[in-house]
């Protein structure tokens, strides 16, 4: 099977292999955060039975204990050059790990192989204008190491066009005393997909 005869989730992972990305596409939505179980039947709520919910459906009073682990993301389509993400919102326990990257772009913001694995993740989600779970490894400076589950999903404009990515992650500490069962699920995760 050729690349552009995979579906997106799987030319994800090809290309998140070749490029040596730690991080995996997994369309089973089998969620182990249940913060993040609780995100998706918000987001599939403020859908209303539509492919997906509005930018402007998504209200942090929807959202509301969760709001922390969520950040809303913007594709901002280029009139030249390549295309780009721009953090509109980004809560408050994602940045205390990472830093607040509200209102900055995604490439500015993250170290360029991370970048490069947002875009495509959020380039994924949008074409294949379904929610997703992703499963990485990240290296915190400063923080260590962390497996990052995340719920990637769309968001469309007020013509119902995907234009927007909500992303709410849940992060485990790979250093911390529970590091072999976070690892070996990680790794199962990263070979089995």
């Amino acid at each position: 099977m050729n690349f552009q005869a995979r579906s997106l989730p799987q030319q994800f992972n090809v290309r998140a292999e070749l490029e040596g990305w730690p991080a995996v596409c997994d369309v089973r939505m089998d969620f182990e955060a249940a913060p993040l179980k609780a995100v998706l039947a918000k987001w599939r709520g403020a859908a209303r039975g539509e492919a997906m919910p509005r930018r402007t459906a998504v209200t942090t009073r929807i959202l509301g204990e969760h709001l922390p682990i969520v950040a809303i993301v913007d594709y901002l389509e280029p009139k030249a050059g390549p295309r780009r993400y721009r953090f509109r919102h980004q809560g408050s326990a994602l940045a205390r790990i990472r830093g607040d990257f509200s209102g900055r772009f995604v490439d500015e913001a993250l170290p360029n192989v991370l970048a490069q694995t947002w875009t495509f993740a959020f380039d994924t989600v949008l074409q294949h204008g379904a929610p997703l779970r992703f499963i990485a490894i990240h290296n915190l400076p400063g923080h260590g190491r962390w497996r990052a589950e995340s719920l990637v999903a769309p968001l469309g404009d007020a013509h119902d066009v995907p234009s927007s990515v909500m992303t709410a992650i849940s992060y485990s500490s790979l250093d911390s005393d529970n590091t072999h069962d976070h690892a070996r699920t990680t790794s199962n995760a990263l070979a089995g997909l």
